[in-house]
């Protein structure tokens, strides 16, 4: 498959697979498949799910509570050491 922003058979499927899973703000097993492997390659990565958001929730509004722990999550991971 091509990159789904160039394909859009590829933005379909992405699209119904969203649907299918019932949230479309967590790509359900997608994510889980991605944590996984990311992890037995070895790297580490956090995953924490904000209820009730969805994609761009923070360009739509960056001065939520909710906005705002996500940038400190992002900053929080940028600086540590690796």
């Amino acid at each position: 498959m091509c990159w789904p922003v160039i394909d859009p058979l590829g933005r379909y499927q992405h699209a119904k697979q969203l649907k299918e899973a019932g949230d479309a703000a967590r790509p359900g097993p997608q994510l889980d498949r991605f944590v996984t492997r990311y992890r037995q390659a070895g790297g580490q990565v956090e995953v924490e799910l904000l209820e009730g958001e969805s994609e761009g929730f923070m360009t739509r509004n960056p001065n939520s509570p909710t906005a705002k722990h996500a940038i400190e999550k992002i900053i929080e991971f940028v600086r540590k050491p690796s």
